[in-house]
């Protein structure tokens, strides 16, 4: 399983300055490139460091006829391309992404995502089919300082 990075998690790059316990919303954006395939897992973004993730959506266009994802927590430094990385659902399990639109909210425990002294890699995975190339798939997350 080929690990692929977005433009900001290649470049390291945390969005979203958090102070106090104002709600920030982390956008991460993902246009699926040709070649993509089923098991491919992509490093989206990042939860900044000490933050907890208190809500999540996923928008997307018809990213393909059977076509589900995988959006959770990768493991690893954040930014570093590195094959052995690995992710968990912890956000959503096999959500459906064939049909255009938002996602459900997220029936997990979003707050069992523990803040962290470094920010954490955020990915998501496609399973089912394989994806469309040229779909745009954007996650939210609402994060709040602990």
């Amino acid at each position: 399983m080929p690990l692929r990075q977005s433009f900001e998690a290649a470049a390291g790059s945390v969005r979203g300055a958090i102070t106090g316990s104002q709600p920030t919303v982390v956008l991460m954006n993902y246009t699926v490139p040709a070649g993509t395939i089923v098991s491919d897992t992509v490093e989206l973004g990042a939860i900044p460091h000490g933050c907890l993730v208190i809500d999540a959506a996923v928008y997307q266009d018809a990213v393909g006829a059977g076509c589900t994802i995988d959006v959770g927590v990768m493991s690893g430094q954040y930014g570093q391309l590195n094959q052995a990385r690995t992710m968990g659902s912890e956000v959503y399990a096999a959500l459906a992404v064939a049909t255009a639109g938002t996602s459900a909210r997220p029936t997990k425990n979003l707050m069992a995502i523990t803040p962290a002294e470094s920010a954490r890699g955020v990915g998501l995975k496609f399973l089912g089919a394989a994806p469309t190339a040229g779909k745009l798939i954007t996650v939210a997350l609402t994060c709040v300082s602990q």
